[in-house]
């Protein structure tokens, strides 16, 4: 990773910002591309959604409610569109790591956590889907303990 990212624990109740900040969501959003590791899905387009959160350090009662002063998520959708289209990913945890790079891409932005899903694979009887959680070095994360032979690690 570019950034440098830690990855955070799911669910950890501890990680409100330490500065001014808010939450921006996009949920289920929707887009067709080449994707999966089988060869049966190179030379075919597939539906995949994606559920998205980004943590901004922003005090937004500076903002004067001007969209150019906020981090932009239709922006975000077009540049995901965009990084997406003409190529194949094999993975979807790949397309996961790379919209989160694309979230960092403004400095405002201190953690991100990423959903992907490929709704339509098995005919309704399950649908695959992969959760990324990163943050900027120097962002609040809990880590997960080491663990050997599955006991956790001892100090």
């Amino acid at each position: 990773m570019s950034h440098g990212m830690q990855f955070l624990v799911a669910g950890d109740d501890h990680d409100e910002p330490a500065m001014p900040g808010y939450r921006i969501r996009l949920d289920g959003f929707s887009l067709v591309l080449s994707i999966g590791a089988y060869k049966h899905e190179r030379n075919r387009q597939q539906r995949v959604q994606i559920d998205l959160e980004m943590t901004v350090h922003q005090d937004l009662t500076v903002t004067g409610d001007r969209l150019t002063e906020v981090v932009s998520y239709d922006g975000l959708l077009d540049r995901i569109g965009e990084a997406t289209r003409g190529r194949h990913i094999c993975l979807l945890e790949t397309l996961a790591l790379e919209i989160a790079e694309l979230c960092f891409a403004d400095f405002r932005v201190q953690r991100v956590a990423v959903g992907v899903r490929k709704p339509d694979i098995f005919d309704g009887r399950a649908v695959p889907s992969v959760r990324v959680e990163m943050a900027r070095p120097g962002a609040r994360a809990m880590t997960r303990p080491e663990k050997r032979c599955g006991r956790p690690a001892t100090g």
